[in-house]
């Protein structure tokens, strides 16, 4: 279901308005992205709400069907006879001269190569991953089908949205063209599904107030893997390869990242990336597992960056 439908940032309040034309003026003189402003007038052709007070548009940009990218890419690989185990997850790593030993509930495996790219659901033995790469849940809602005249009405643009407040909610039209999908930052912590949920259906309705009565027929959550500089790295540590640490880019940046990363296993010259640059730095606070340090984060987003937000309207 992969469409170019473009991708539209939202600006939230008038000075985070004027520094997305700084990033404007900046991806123009350093790259050749298409990247275009538009007015809070003109906004109108794109959706329909006073909430937000300009925009910045990347026309190249698209959306596609998560689920069924990863299905399609699964499917590729055991057509040509990659053995794919599910449930299986390694509980001890060790070596065997030049060869990695990984137990598995299921059994044990020796590879001449171990490539690491467990993002967000780093753990167990991964021990030096994960002190540098955290889990965050991101939360998502759908509607019940909405008619298409309502659809048309909400967002004429059609674009994968996302804003500039520190909600971070994105949402776009659903890939049958029937629902509106809309996530964003519920909580920085595990919260019970339902509580997360309202809290971006009250959101959502904020953007609309006429999807008020709308039904919410789906909910979910999974985890995003943030490294602590907000990179992306792709590298070798101890001899296992790593592709990690997408920082809530992975449906775009992990399949590309993750070939960067095998080619570089396989030593290819073409596994070079910027992103072999970037490091995957760790901080005393964390040793991996649940992090703690979201809790009081949590609650400094919600009482102080949230206002401040909101007084900056």
């Amino acid at each position: 279901d992969y469409e170019v439908t473009g991708r539209l940032q939202l600006a939230y309040t008038p000075a985070q308005f004027e520094a997305q034309k700084v990033l404007a003026r900046q991806v123009a003189e350093n790259s050749e992205a298409d990247c275009r402003i538009v007015e809070k007038a003109d906004l109108i052709r794109e959706i329909s709400t006073p909430l937000y007070h300009g925009g910045l548009l990347f026309p190249e940009h698209g959306g596609l069907h998560p689920g069924k990218y990863h299905q399609s890419m699964l499917e590729a690989a055991q057509r040509r006879g990659v053995p794919v185990i599910g449930n299986c997850a390694a509980e001890a790593l060790s070596r065997s001269g030049a060869a990695h030993l990984v137990k598995t509930r299921k059994g044990a495996v020796k590879a001449g190569k171990l490539l690491v790219a467990t993002n967000g659901y780093t753990q167990g033995p991964l021990t030096w991953f994960a002190r540098r790469v955290f889990p965050l849940p991101s939360y998502l809602i759908a509607t019940e089908p909405l008619p298409k005249a309502q659809i048309e009405e909400l967002m004429p643009g059609r674009r994968m949205v996302v804003e500039t407040r520190a909600k971070h909610s994105y949402y776009r039209i659903s890939p049958d063209g029937s629902r509106i999908i809309f996530g964003g930052r519920a909580a920085l912590i595990d919260m019970d599904l339902r509580k997360a949920a309202a809290r971006l259906r009250e959101t959502m309705c904020g953007v609309w107030p006429s999807l008020t009565p709308i039904k919410i027929t789906h909910a979910w959550s999974g985890y995003t893997g943030f490294s602590f500089p907000q990179m992306p790295v792709v590298g070798e540590e101890n001899g296992i390869f790593y592709s990690i640490g997408y920082s809530g880019a992975g449906t775009v940046m992990a399949p590309y990242l993750g070939a960067k990363a095998a080619l570089t296993a396989l030593g290819d010259p073409a596994g070079e990336t910027a992103y072999r640059h970037t490091k995957l730095e760790s901080r005393w606070f964390y040793r991996g597992g649940t992090p703690q340090f979201m809790k009081p984060m949590e609650l400094w987003y919600r009482h102080w960056v949230d206002r401040k937000d909101e007084a900056g309207r």
